[in-house]
C-alpha cells in the first residue's frame, strides 16, 4: 500500500514537472497536456500561465480593434513618464463633466507599465497573467464542484458555455471579461462556500468595467432575498425586458444616467454605433450565426430546465 502511494506520488510529481517545464518549450503542448489530467493539480496553473502566453502573442489586426486604443494610450503615457504619477492617474476623471472616464482597471495598469516600457506586448502579458488567474480558477472551482457531487450533465454544460461565454482568446476585450470573472470568483465563494467577506471583490468590480453596477445590485438583491424563486424568476424576467429595449430610447435619455456613464451611455446608444454593432453580422457565414443562436438556446433551455428540477438541484 505504501508503495502505491509513493508511486502516485512520484508519478503525479513526474507530470507537474514534465507540464510545467514543457511550457517554456511548447506553451500550446503543455495546455493540451494538461487538459489531458485536468485532474491534476498544475493543470489550472498550466491555463493560467497560457492566457498570458497568449496576451504576450496577440496581434491587433485592424486599427478598429480595442487593443489599439490601449497600445496608443500606452504609447502616449511612457510619453509622459516624466509627469508625476497622481496627476496622470486622476487626470482622466478630474473636471471631466461627462467626459470623466468609467473604469480605473484599464487607465491604472496601462499608467503602472507605462513607468518602464511602451512594448505592448507586456501589457497585454500582464493583462493575460491576471485575467488567466481569474479565469482558471473559475473553470476549475465549477470543475471540481460539480464533479463531487455527480452532476456530469450539468458538469459539462457549465464548463462548456463559461469557456465560450467567458473566452479567454477574447482578451482584446478584456476589461469586461476579467469584470466577469472577478465577480464570479466571488460569487461562487458567496453562495457555495457562504464565505461573505469575498462581497468587497465583486463591489469593486465596477471598477474594472463601469457595466457591473447591474450585476451588483442583482448580487445585493439576491443577499436580501435569497433563494426565493419566485423572486429571482421574476428579476430575471425583469431583465430580459431591459435586454429588448430601444437603443434610441435609452439614447434620449441618457441625462437619467448619473453624470459620468452618460457619455458612455450614448456612445454605446448612438445610431451610428448600434449600426456597426449589427453590420458585424452581415455577409457572415451561417455557422457563426448559428453557433450565437446555439448559444442562446442552450443558456435559456438551461434555465427551463432549472425551473423543472430545481428542488433537486437546491438540494
Amino acid at each position: 500500500m505504501a508503495n502505491n502511494t509513493v508511486g502516485s506520488y512520484n508519478n503525479a510529481k513526474y507530470k507537474s514537472v514534465y507540464a510545467y517545464i514543457s511550457f517554456f518549450i511548447w506553451p500550446f503542448f503543455s495546455l493540451i497536456y494538461a487538459l489531458g489530467n485536468i485532474k491534476s493539480n498544475f493543470t489550472k496553473n498550466i491555463v493560467w500561465f497560457f492566457c498570458a502566453f497568449f496576451g504576450y502573442t496577440f496581434i491587433i489586426s485592424n486599427p478598429e480593434m480595442d487593443a489599439n486604443r490601449y497600445q496608443e494610450k500606452l504609447i502616449l503615457l511612457y510619453g509622459l513618464r516624466d509627469v508625476p504619477f497622481y496627476d496622470l492617474l486622476i487626470e482622466p476623471y478630474h473636471n471631466k463633466g461627462i467626459y470623466s472616464g468609467t473604469d480605473i482597471y484599464s487607465h491604472l495598469i496601462t499608467l503602472i507599465i507605462s513607468r518602464f516600457t511602451n512594448d505592448f506586448r507586456i501589457l497585454f502579458a500582464i493583462v493575460g497573467f491576471i485575467y488567466g488567474y481569474f479565469f482558471s480558477r473559475n473553470i476549475f472551482y465549477i470543475f471540481d464542484f460539480i464533479r463531487n457531487h455527480k452532476l456530469q450533465l450539468l458538469a459539462v454544460s457549465s464548463l462548456l458555455l463559461l469557456a465560450f461565454i467567458l473566452p479567454f482568446w477574447n482578451i482584446n476585450g478584456y476589461r469586461f471579461y476579467t469584470a466577469a470573472h472577478v465577480f464570479l470568483f466571488g460569487i461562487l465563494r458567496i453562495v457555495v462556500e457562504k464565505r461573505y467577506r469575498y462581497i468587497w471583490l465583486c463591489l469593486i468590480v465596477p471598477l474594472i468595467h463601469f457595466s457591473f453596477l447591474f450585476p451588483v445590485a442583482v448580487l445585493l438583491f439576491y443577499l436580501i432575498f435569497r433563494n426565493r424563486f419566485s423572486s429571482l424568476c421574476s428579476c430575471f424576467a425583469c431583465f430580459l425586458v431591459f435586454t429588448e429595449l430601444d437603443p434610441k430610447t435609452i439614447n434620449e435619455r441618457a441625462e437619467l444616467a448619473p453624470v459620468f456613464m452618460q457619455n458612455k451611455v450614448m456612445g454605446y446608444t448612438r445610431g451610428e454605433y448600434v449600426k456597426f454593432a449589427q453590420s458585424i453580422y452581415t455577409g457572415m457565414n451561417w455557422y457563426v450565426l448559428g453557433h450565437v443562436y446555439a448559444l442562446n438556446f442552450c443558456i435559456y433551455l438551461r434555465r427551463f430546465v432549472f425551473i423543472l428540477k430545481k428542488e433537486k438541484i437546491f438540494k
